[in-house]
């Protein structure tokens, strides 16, 4: 397993860098999702090995070394085993094995070493027989050793992954010097123009049989060449981000896949790993040099992650300051050395007290081409949007920032009044507002006097005890707060959904959901979409309204055709529409209505309308368990952006709860059953659309199984019917 991380690992670090890399197609989540199960055939291939130990007798006494049984494993390979497998991988390429079985395997174009193993069950026992042959034989012919089964098994583990690594490794000397062993090696290349050609390059690690029936791919040489001469992609957009908690290592890209597909949460299991975690710590503390992370395009713009190696405790550590500056530093110049257009920062890389939101590093190097983007202008914008329309008055709290005080500032200027608790923060930020929108900035010791807080670093837990019951947390900040009271709704840091047009996006920004950036790492793309040419960084704003928010409106004077605030991407707050569902809840309890958190959860996930299908895609498929909270949690993280595309339709999507009188709707029903002579409990089903999903199906039948079960122990009493319409309007603004 541990060989098979490596593998994933480095893979995912060369493509990103690009150099080397032999195809360019993008790895979205699906692929991420279908190959999650990669360490099943360890566990099988494990059992395997036991049960054979078991149930043979040369098994047991093997000695360490033989060199007959060396040369007849590797006798065997050559021989029966790669023409076996070459006419078995040729016969699961015929259209009745392929469609049941190879093709599964063939659903990842751009490879990951772990796409080598992902095959459905028969596959894979056919193929742990055909490499039985080599370990039986010399069993059997008492030639086995420790070392000719180690070495084997090995060298099918690390030819299967290099096949599907996707970067070309194999140095063209090797080749020079020994002609012949292009018959008796592949190459990643080699193995790639398999899964793009589909009817060549059939071998399993020897491409000799390949040569002998002429199914080589003619241009196997030249995409070798191609491949091993690629230089490392220069993006256009680079963003610089650093690691979070101490498990945060695991949850990066280049971490396990599995976690850096969903949003980040701390795993019990994890902590079974502090051997790793803690020589990661260790080589932070010692030294480091800025890493890619991941790669994405968006249009025409390549895109980079770059990471700082500094956990985020040693951002509050003074004699870590200097570090971590020089790191920030090596990248500025690095970034301006390979022509790259603009660099973002992203959490406590542009921290005031650490350079000043950047600024220290455009002065110290004036002359600089990149173009630094803290993104502070589009936090505001988000944050602003969020909300709620017709809000008077918000309660501002937690550390302020560059962030803070601008929206501050707007909120005052446009008749929202902010309440502060703070008198000298209070006195700060008067002296920067004109005397009529001062008037709006007031001071209180109050915490009940709005349920609208807009929040940011060291916000207290006592702070949120005692805000008022349903309050919105709206934060400002690059990190969350920590989530105190479960009667109110904390939103996400400011962020947005990420486009279609966005590619190669297969994991998770931090704790965002799949498939949202932060605002901070949004700026930066926007800034070259635009070709702005200026900094945005120290106390520098660019006008939030007119720069940030038109430019995603009016996208006719544009190259590109949809802007990031498209209608596909665009945020609205359902405060009114949970605070009904919860007034149903209420009453469904009144009645006795047996059910539990899963059932509400669900019901509430399928009342949203059909635009909110990229969000329950993302609910469904990266939970394991689904509860009313985190439908609410996750529901409250969209930001609220209220700016339509010309153009755009009211649409209604509405909640029912009605009867046993069915109707066909384009909502969800909660039906009641009001049969009076049936002898349960009302029970609670939920109806989607035709086009519901799969986990959504799964769950109804196991819940219907269960519900069948209750029908013969509960008893019923009759309720009367409830009739609720909620109908959601998306209007025009």
């Amino acid at each position: 397993m541990v060989h098979y991380q490596l593998w994933i690992s480095l893979s995912r670090y060369r493509t990103a860098k690009g150099n080397s890399r032999i195809l360019d197609k993008s790895i979205e989540f699906d692929q991420v999702d279908r190959e999650n199960n990669w360490d099943d055939q360890i566990i099988l291939l494990g059992l395997l090995y036991y049960v054979g130990y078991l149930m043979i007798e040369q098994a047991h006494h093997m000695p360490m070394w033989r060199t007959d049984g060396i040369i007849l494993t590797a006798l065997i390979h050559i021989g029966p085993v790669e023409f076996l497998y070459y006419w078995l991988h040729r016969a699961l390429h015929h259209h009745f094995l392929y469609s049941r079985y190879h093709s599964h395997h063939h659903s990842s174009i751009a490879t990951e070493p772990i796409t080598a193993v992902i095959h459905p069950f028969g596959e894979l026992l056919a193929y742990y027989t055909l490499f039985s042959i080599s370990l039986f034989t010399t069993l059997f012919t008492g030639t086995a050793s420790i070392a000719s089964v180690g070495a084997y098994v090995t060298y099918i583990d690390f030819m299967n992954l290099m096949g599907h690594c996707n970067f070309e490794l194999i140095p063209k000397w090797m080749f020079s010097i020994f002609p012949p062993l292009k018959f008796l090696m592949y190459t990643p290349s080699y193995h790639s123009l398999h899964h793009t050609q589909l009817r060549t390059n059939y071998s399993l690690f020897m491409p000799m049989y390949d040569y002998i029936y002429d199914t080589m791919d003619k241009s196997s040489d030249t995409l070798f060449e191609k491949s091993l001469e690629r230089a490392a992609e220069v993006p256009d957009v680079v963003h610089l981000t650093h690691l979070t908690t101490l498990e945060s290592i695991y949850h990066l890209r280049l971490g396990f896949a599995s976690l850096a597909s969903k949003p980040h949460t701390s795993k019990w299991y994890l902590c079974l790993m502090w051997p790793i975690t803690l020589c990661s710590i260790m080589l932070t503390w010692i030294s480091g040099h800025t890493f890619v992370v991941e790669r994405n395009l968006f249009k025409n713009l390549k895109l980079q992650t770059w990471a700082i190696p500094k956990y985020r405790i040693q951002y509050f550590m003074q004699w870590q300051r200097e570090s971590i500056n020089n790191l920030i530093e090596e990248a500025f110049i690095e970034a301006d050395q390979k022509g790259i257009k603009v660099l973002s920062l992203g959490l406590l890389n542009q921290a005031k007290r650490l350079n000043r939101n950047g600024e220290i590093f455009i002065k110290r190097y004036p002359h600089l081409k990149v173009k630094v983007v803290d993104g502070s202008s589009l936090a505001v914008a988000v944050v602003l949007n969020s909300i709620p329309k017709g809000t008077s008055q918000v309660v501002l709290r937690g550390r302020l920032s560059k962030v803070a005080s601008n929206i501050a500032l707007a909120l005052c200027e446009g008749g929202i009044q902010v309440v502060m608790l703070d008198e000298e923060d209070k006195k700060r930020f008067k002296a920067k507002l004109t005397p009529e929108a001062a008037t709006n900035l007031v001071c209180s010791k109050s915490y009940n006097v709005s349920k609208t807080w807009l929040v940011g670093d060291e916000l207290s837990e006592d702070e949120q005890l005692n805000a008022p019951k349903g309050t919105l947390f709206i934060p400002f900040s690059q990190f969350p707060p920590r989530k105190a009271r479960k009667d109110c709704f904390y939103f996400n840091t400011p962020a947005m959904i990420a486009p279609k047009h966005l590619e190669n996006v297969d994991s998770c920004e931090n704790w965002l959901p799949r498939r949202v950036m932060s605002a901070w790492r949004i700026a930066g793309i926007l800034h070259a979409l635009e070709g702005w040419n200026e900094h945005e960084c120290g106390d520098m704003m660019l006008d939030t309204e007119k720069s940030l928010v038109d430019c995603f409106l009016k996208d006719d004077n544009h190259e590109y055709d949809i802007s990031l605030l498209d209608r596909n991407t665009r945020f609205l707050l359902w405060q009114d529409h949970l605070s009904v569902f919860k007034e149903i809840v209420y009453d469904l309890e009144t009645l006795e209505v047996k059910y539990d958190e899963k059932d509400l959860g669900l019901i509430l996930l399928c009342s949203l309308p059909i635009s909110y299908s990229i969000f329950r895609d993302t609910i469904l498929y990266s939970r394991d368990t689904l509860t009313i909270d985190e439908v609410y949690d996750a529901l409250f993280s969209k930001e609220k952006m209220k700016h339509l595309v010309n153009g755009s339709e009211t649409q209604a999507d509405g909640l029912i709860v009605r009867g046993r009188n069915r109707e066909r709707n384009s909502g969800v029903m909660i039906e009641i059953d009001q049969n009076p002579e049936t002898e349960t409990k009302p029970i609670i089903t939920a109806r989607r659309r035709a086009t519901s999903y799969l986990s959504v199906r799964s769950y109804r039948i196991e819940r219907k199984e269960k519900l069948q079960n209750q029908r013969k122990t509960n008893q019923r009493s009759p309720v009367k019917p409830i009739l609720l319409k909620l109908a959601v309007v998306m209007e025009n603004s």
